[in-house]
């Protein structure tokens, strides 16, 4: 279950190229699903190659590198948020089991509630004595330096890891430490169970992206094979090549003509 933000959708795929016969409403809820797919994978790779890079360099991150961790964290809550919301919508049943993917989706659902009323509560955040998450979330990680890995037979084992806990905002009372534990399983090198924590909630997000990878494709799937069993519907409709990768570059030529020189005012100043 390795996953390091690969794209979740192909450059290909059929979600990428609706066709425009399909019903307008069922059409925007598709092109939000795959903008969320491709967000989602982007900011877990910058998220994932963040975190690996703290982990190789002992555990020291700049302001920026930091910000850009819980900017991605955040943005992939928002993004199961609405993928929630999308498949809601959009899958009465009609896809394979997007039930485990919308189980998954409450924790983020509920951390996105939380923070869009957080002005509304400050007060009561301010004098809790149990707040034991940081207020704006802690990333944790498993990191395995290369020398940590032991080669026996065709297998790899690890004999050390690391566990990473970042945290961002206040904690009230007794705080909790949020490291990631591997339970007795396996792990992935050299980065693994890439976690967040806020409030009262905890997300691990590989789980939760591959769960919705499995969603949209088996979508992506039983639409294609029901827009191909009517194949001369299929064969006529338009298939539009500009959906999500549309670029315009327009160049601007600037002619620079000269000033004229100001007239003098009537105190005879220029």
């Amino acid at each position: 279950m390795d996953y390091r933000g690969e794209p979740i959708l192909g450059d290909d795929h059929f979600l990428r190229r609706i066709p425009r016969v399909l019903d307008p409403e069922q059409r925007i809820l598709l092109e939000g699903l795959v903008h969320v797919a491709d967000s989602l994978a982007a900011a877990y790779y910058h998220l994932y190659e963040t975190a690996l890079k703290c982990g190789r360099d002992g555990g020291t991150l700049c302001a920026r590198d930091r910000a850009m961790m819980f900017n991605c964290a955040w943005s992939i809550v928002d993004d199961l948020y609405a993928a929630g919301k999308l498949i809601t919508h959009l899958l009465p049943g009609a896809a394979a089991k997007p039930g485990d993917f919308l189980d998954i989706a409450s924790n983020p659902a509920g951390l996105r509630n939380k923070m869009d009323h957080l002005a509304g509560n400050v007060g009561n955040l301010a004098n809790a004595r149990n707040m034991q998450r940081p207020l704006f979330g802690a990333i944790s990680f498993f990191y395995v330096a290369e020398r940590d890995i032991v080669v026996e037979g065709r297998q790899d084992r690890v004999r050390r890891a690391r566990a990473y806990s970042i945290s961002a905002g206040s904690v009230s009372g007794r705080g909790r430490l949020m490291l990631p534990t591997p339970q007795g399983g396996d792990i992935d090198t050299p980065l693994d169970l890439l976690r967040f924590s806020a409030f009262d909630r905890d997300v691990d997000f590989q789980p939760a992206i591959l769960k919705f990878r499995d969603v949209i494709n088996d979508l992506g799937a039983v639409m294609e094979r029901s827009f191909a069993a009517n194949s001369d519907l299929y064969k006529s409709a338009a298939i539009p090549d500009d959906l999500f990768g549309a670029i315009v570059g327009i160049d601007l030529d600037y002619a620079y003509d000269p000033v004229p020189d100001a007239a003098p005012n009537a105190g005879g100043e220029p």
